[in-house]
């Protein structure tokens, strides 16, 4: 008996569980009940959604407001090293590695010592650059040296022939340079003025009857021989001084060019300039050291210790990557973006940092219709201080195209798409909300942030912003029941 009460217990308060559902569940339906009734004036279908719902989906709206739009046409690229940064430190000669001093991945500055190399082609360009030097200096002090004797010599004549004793040339030119000209002018002066006494002296006995006037010819001509010997000399003196001077002019001139070919050769090879003294000459003259061309990372490394190296091989890669290059092809259906001005700014998008959009600076845009690529290359400069982007990374370009234009747009948010058909949800009061089609014009910022509306919204519309794809469920849902 007690069993049998038992059980009518237990099923009777199921019974009484199951009718409580199904009251709270009735009462809970009218709550939620979603109205689908139509326009009075239009075919359109209006949705009213309750307040929980509403608060459920976030649903939000703004009004439809003109705003300048720029066009943005957005095309694949990549990140690359920048030209400018990168460098190939090559072998300038057959020779052999004697020490490496860098490896991969390795920060180096300007001027930091890379590898050491044994090359006797830049051993013999430094010979030549040593022998002529010394040709040189030779050849320069040669060319003083006649500089001086020239000099000299045309203050030498200048004394003669103001008529000065020779006692009083030799006192006074006793530290001038002459060269073997002291000797040949000084004499033939000294055999005139002494021929020019004897004739003068000989005037005045002559005039008195005592010696012949035979003996005053003869006088008389010696003197004359003496003066003509004397111009003679110091015309072929400053002649031959002169010769010689432009002779040594030349020589030195031609010295000087020669060491700078030798020196301009020596740089060429080792391809940086280097001063060579007596007491930074390496021995053998054979031995090479590598500097970084620039500042910045070794990106790689071809070679290692005692292995030979040919002319041309790449021994190292440096580069500075604190700021890189983003390529990008321009193709036919892009090529408003072909206006862009350097130094114009644009976006560049990067996958790999989760979309991080980033700020580039065009750099140049080619002239020519590539064919491999039937597409035009364009350039742009991009900061990579943080060091977080990679050459070689892919990157979605975005290029403004066209000029701004002020035209009627909503958040692209708000535009949702069904069979080909572009609406928007215009909320007509605080619970009722109605699409609308929509044609739209140009598309502006990475997420689709803002949409132009060429047709179907007018200005001050409260359209959702937030919750239209909810609102779209809740649209299909209704029309398929």
């Amino acid at each position: 008996m007690r069993i049998r009460l038992l059980i009518v217990a237990l099923c009777l308060l199921v019974v009484g569980s199951w009718l409580t559902w199904m009251v709270l569940s009735r009462d809970a339906d009218d709550d939620e009940h979603v109205e689908l009734a139509k326009d009075q004036s239009s075919d359109t279908p209006i949705i009213e959604l309750p307040a929980g719902k509403i608060r459920a989906a976030k649903i939000s709206a703004a009004p439809a407001a003109r705003r300048k739009l720029q066009a943005i046409e957005t095309v694949p690229g990549r990140l690359q090293y920048d030209d400018t940064r990168h460098v190939a430190v090559t072998a300038s000669s057959d020779a052999t590695l004697i020490e490496v001093c860098a490896k991969p991945g390795d920060v180096v500055e300007a001027g930091q010592l890379l590898a050491v190399i044994n090359s006797p082609e830049i051993g013999y360009a430094r010979a030549d650059v040593l022998r002529h030097r010394s040709a040189a200096e030779v050849a320069r002090t040669k060319q003083e040296w006649q500089q001086a004797v020239c000099d000299g010599l045309e203050r030498l004549v200048a004394a003669v022939e103001d008529g000065a004793d020779v006692a009083a040339i030799l006192a006074d030119m006793d530290d001038v340079t002459l060269g073997a000209y002291r000797g040949d002018v000084l004499t033939a002066c000294s055999r005139y003025q002494l021929a020019r006494r004897i004739a003068d002296n000989t005037e005045n006995v002559a005039e008195s009857g005592a010696i012949p006037l035979r003996v005053l010819d003869e006088r008389m001509s010696e003197r004359n021989a003496a003066e003509a010997e004397l111009e003679a000399v110091t015309e072929q003196s400053l002649f031959e001084a002169k010769q010689s001077r432009a002779v040594t002019d030349m020589e030195a001139m031609d010295a000087t060019q020669r060491m700078r070919i030798a020196e301009q050769h020596l740089e060429t090879l080792l391809g940086y300039p280097e001063t060579l003294s007596p007491s930074s000459l390496p021995d053998p003259l054979s031995l090479v050291e590598v500097r970084a061309p620039l500042a910045g990372t070794v990106e790689s490394r071809t070679y290692s210790k005692s292995e030979r190296t040919s002319k041309g091989d790449e021994l190292f890669i440096i580069a500075d990557t604190e700021t890189l290059w983003v390529s990008a092809d321009i193709r036919e259906r892009e090529w408003d973006a072909l206006q862009l001005a350097p130094g114009q700014s644009f976006e560049v998008v990067v996958p790999a940092l989760g979309d991080k959009t980033l700020t580039a600076t065009l750099h140049y845009v080619g002239r020519q219709v590539l064919p491999a690529t039937n597409a035009v290359p364009l350039i742009g400069v991009i900061p990579n201080t943080d060091g977080l982007l990679r050459p070689g990374q892919f990157v979605r370009v975005r290029l403004p195209v066209g000029p701004a234009r002020e035209v009627l747009a909503v958040p692209g948010s708000a535009i949702v798409a069904h069979e080909g058909t572009s609406f928007v949800f215009v909320q007509e009061a605080d619970s009722q909300f109605r699409p609308v089609d929509v044609h739209t014009g140009m598309v502006e910022s990475a997420g689709d942030e803002w949409t132009e509306i060429t047709s179907g919204l007018n200005e001050g519309d409260q359209v959702v912003v937030h919750g239209a794809f909810a609102l779209k469920s809740e649209l299909l849902l209704e029309q398929d029941e």
